[in-house]
């Protein structure tokens, strides 16, 4: 039996969630990279964007390392 709140995958759905914006925040920070490297004159806006799309990725990357951390102590509990 299973409840209507964690997916068949066996993780909450939080923890998905977590994931999926980590997977989404790393993807636009891969994107600004490669905009980065082909940059042309000084590259101050490629610049930024890149710094801000690390930073929302760093923050996504921690939210889902808490969601690990999370799951792992609820299931050595069971």
């Amino acid at each position: 039996m299973t409840d209507n709140t964690t997916p068949s995958s066996g993780f909450p759905p939080s923890f998905l969630a977590a994931r999926e914006r980590a997977n989404i925040a790393a993807d636009a920070e891969r994107g600004a990279w490669e905009a980065l490297a082909r940059r042309t004159g000084t590259g101050q806006d490629e610049t930024h964007a890149w710094r801000k799309a690390h930073e929302e990725s760093r923050a996504a990357q921690d939210a889902f390392a808490d969601e690990v951390k999370a799951w792992f102590s609820r299931t050595t509990l069971d």
